[in-house]
């Protein structure tokens, strides 16, 4: 019944794991993401572990056993890789898991290995690397239901970190490599040149081991795997860890793993593949590639899973520790059987590449002899502690560690890496019998050696056979390999002495192609110099004709501005000439228009005084008549005098001229002649005036016909201020600040043309400056005439700016 009850069970099992594979396969349709996933991984990896020994259990212990003969290495004597070794049948005190006897190329060795070790390791600090990987991996088999825990993650990490500083301070970097494998040396292998893919490896490490002991983690280190991508094989970065199963039903797992980036932009890694080790057929290092190959090969998978190293030292700590492994897996589904099949891989002398090939069917016939030994002297003292049963009602006492052991050897059991409970189990079952059985014991213990002797000295032949068998092919591979490298060293040799002539007569051609092109850029630079030097020479004479062209030019047109001038001058002169005759006569038209004037107001007055005598002459004779009649009447007044002439009219304002005094007619005369004298200069200074501020400042040249606009009038105005024109200057024309004429227009771009605004302001400002009232009351004459012709001139300009400006603006409206 319970029977029935697990295969029900486990069918149940079965069925939901089923289940769970469908959604699975939904999902990854969809392209999505469930946590069903990592569930469901973690139930195929169980069924795995469950089902996949049970039916492979056999054939791979009639593989192993078959191999046997397959023996090509002589017999050695071996590396202790832990400190220590099994000798007679006894084993270290020392508890160690199940994958102890796998080398650990990472320790340190404790003691001195003989000439011949296979492997001499040197621990190096650029093999470490930190333990930040040990971090993430335990995550990520934490999701796939392994044992270990964030905090063992972070504590492998700690004591990895500190294992680092002790390294590279007792290390340097220059240290050897390690040996090559006997069995790779043997064979001349070719020179390669090294992947550069593999230095993208050197800052992570290919290869390496947890610091903590208790760790399920065996070993990981980042690899390249190869892989197809659109017809082509390339390398991709992986991360291969090797997780021991601890717990019932797990097995031990190789987890290929690569990195990339999630969903929150973090690295994470990407389970690829997960490969018991249960399923593994071979495990093999690919040595006639140089770039440190190994391959695994699956039970029903055609095609290999290779991947590739930075040295060879990983790849072959890779071969060796995947092959224990994969040994420890068989061997514990098939359970610990008889001696032969209990040893470990340094008594059976399995630490060569070559020799892990064959399985465990092989065994060191020293190590039977020893264990044999060890059998035949187990009984006794397994007997003594066992031999008087324990008193009824009492608990049996409890045996020790020694007394488990002798049990287990006395069955020819190895005892190596086995816990306490483990030991317990074996003596429990192949505990001593009581005193009356004891003889048939003795008996079966002696058969059994007897039985063991034969099989180890069976063995020992078949060894021997190999081993001559391998000898002799060693000698064919080394002679084979002798002369191949004879061929390839005298191929090397012409090939070198061929690359050396190439390479003279390149040096040669080369020689003679710089020696030419010296030669052609030589002359180019003379050429090129000698264009230079012409092309200077030219330029230089086209600048000199350039100059005297300029020079003549210059020469022209200063004597055509002289003749300007001097004809400007000319002209200068003779409208001065005509303005002189012109005003000459005009003053002499006004002398003789007022001569004529004078003379015809002289005759006015003689024709008035005539009139005048005449009626005077009739008043008489009319007032003499009635006299003469005897009238009484009264007579009439006298008539007025005659005006007298201009010369008379004088004499009768300054009575007295006769007695010689002041108002005398000869001091008179010479005193109007004095008087017009100087009113004729005063005149003639005025006059002067008049004509400087109408020709330099009011009027517009050439015609001088018409004023300046009043913008030049305002803005010049200062340069007619005394003492302009022999003026004298007065203190008050100093306070007039000139006005620019830049300030009166609007802007040049708009023709310069004047702001009415501004030239109001500057019009008034010249007018209160001029104003009568504001003038100081010691002006000159010439200063006052002056002022009174300036304020004139500006007065009209601006009367006829204000008259332009409304023409304007009636033509325009």
């Amino acid at each position: 019944m319970a029977a029935a009850r697990v295969n029900s069970s486990g069918e149940n099992n079965n069925v939901a794991l089923a289940a769970m594979l469908r959604q699975c396969a939904a999902c990854v349709e969809r392209n999505e993401f469930d946590p069903i996933l990592y569930k469901a991984l973690g139930a195929l990896h169980a069924y795995t572990g469950e089902f996949a020994g049970a039916k492979t259990s056999t054939s791979m212990q009639n593989e192993h056993a078959g191999s046997s003969s397959s023996l090509d290495h002589e017999e050695k004597q071996e590396p202790d890789f832990f400190g220590g070794a099994t000798t007679n049948g006894r084993a270290n005190s020392t508890v160690r898991s199940a994958f102890c006897d796998v080398p650990d190329l990472f320790e340190e060795k404790t003691q001195d290995t003989s000439s011949n070790s296979k492997f001499k390791h040197s621990k190096s600090a650029d093999n470490l690397e930190d333990g930040s990987y040990f971090g993430s991996i335990g995550k990520s088999f934490k999701k796939f239901g392994f044992s270990q825990t964030q905090a063992d993650a972070e504590a492998d990490s700690t004591k990895h970190a500190e294992k680092i500083a002790k390294a590279a301070a007792a290390t340097p970097k220059s240290a050897a490599p390690q040996e090559s494998h006997p069995s790779s040396s043997a064979a001349a292998k070719p020179q390669t040149v090294a992947d550069p893919n593999a230095k993208k490896m050197q800052t992570k490490p290919c290869f390496q081991r947890p610091i903590n002991p208790s760790s399920n983690l065996i070993a990981n280190g980042w690899i390249e795997q190869q892989r197809r991508s659109k017809m082509r094989v390339v390398w991709k970065d992986v991360l291969a860890s090797l997780v021991e199963g601890r717990k019932p039903g797990e097995e031990t797992t190789l987890w290929i793993q690569r990195q990339v980036m999630g969903k929150t932009g973090k690295a994470e890694l990407e389970a690829l593949h997960q490969i018991p080790m249960k399923w593994l057929e071979d495990v093999t290092y690919l040595d006639f590639y140089g770039d440190y190959r190994f391959a695994l090969k699956i039970f029903n998978v055609a095609d290999e899973f290779q991947f590739r190293t930075s040295d060879e030292e990983s790849a072959q700590n890779w071969v060796l520790t995947l092959r224990s492994a994969r040994d420890a897996s068989v061997q514990k589904n098939k359970g610990r059987g008889n001696l032969v099949e209990g040893l470990s891989a340094k008594d059976m002398g399995l630490t060569n590449l070559d020799d892990w090939g064959d399985g465990l069917a092989r065994a060191n016939s020293d190590t039977v002899d020893d264990t044999t030994n060890t059998t035949s002297s187990a009984p006794a003292s397994a007997s003594a502690p066992a031999s008087a049963p324990a008193p009824a009602g009492q608990e049996p006492k409890r045996r020790s560690i020694k007394e488990l052991r002798a049990i287990a050897h006395g069955q020819g059991i190895n005892t190596y890496g086995m816990e306490r409970k483990d030991l317990e189990k074996i003596a429990a079952q192949y505990a001593p019998q009581p005193q009356n059985q004891q003889s048939e014991q003795q008996q079966q213990w002696h058969n059994q050696n007897q039985e063991s002797t034969a099989r180890a000295q069976e063995l020992k032949r078949q060894q021997e056979a190999a081993a001559r068998a391998a000898e002799q092919q060693r000698q064919q591979r080394e002679a084979a390999a002798a002369a191949e490298k004879k061929r390839a060293e005298e191929a090397a040799a012409a090939a070198e002495e061929q690359k050396r002539q190439q390479q003279e007569e390149a040096r040669l051609r080369a020689a003679m192609a710089e020696r030419q092109a010296y030669l052609h850029r030589q002359r180019m630079e003379e050429e090129e110099q000698k264009r230079r030097m012409e092309e200077e020479t030219r330029q230089r004479v086209a600048e000199q004709q350039a100059a005297e062209i300029r020079r003549r030019q210059q020469e022209q047109l200063r004597k055509q501005e002289e003749l300007r001038k001097q004809q400007e001058e000319l002209r200068k002169q003779q409208e001065a000439e005509q303005r002189k005759q012109q005003q000459q006569q005009q003053w002499h038209q006004q002398q003789q228009w007022q001569q004529q004037q004078q003379q015809q107001q002289w005759q006015q007055q003689q024709q008035q005084y005539q009139q005048q005598q005449q009626w005077q002459q009739q008043q008489q004779q009319q007032q003499q008549q009635p006299f003469f009649n005897g009238t009484a009447s009264a007579p009439p007044p006298p008539p007025p005098p005659p005006p007298p002439p201009p010369r008379a009219k004088q004499q009768q304002e300054h009575p007295g001229g006769a007695q010689g005094g002041p108002g005398s007619p000869i001091n008179m005369k010479y005193a109007n002649k004095l008087e017009t004298k100087s009113e004729e200069a005063e005149q003639a200074a005025i006059t002067n005036i008049k004509r400087n501020i109408l020709i330099h400042w009011a009027l517009l040249p050439p015609m001088l016909q018409m004023l300046r606009p009043i913008d030049q009038l305002v803005s010049t105005i200062h340069n007619c201020f005394p003492p302009a024109y022999g003026v004298p200057a007065h203190d008050y024309f100093q306070k007039w600040k000139p006005i620019m004429h830049s300030d009166l227009v609007l802007s040049s771009a708009m023709g310069n043309t004047p702001n009415e605004d501004k030239l109001k302001k500057a019009v008034r400002k010249i007018r209160f400056f001029l104003h009568p009232d504001k003038l100081p009351k010691d002006l000159s004459a010439e200063q006052s005439f002056m002022v009174k012709m300036l304020w004139d001139v500006t007065s009209d300009g601006w009367e006829e700016f204000c008259k332009q400006k409304e023409e304007l603006d009636w033509i325009r409206g």
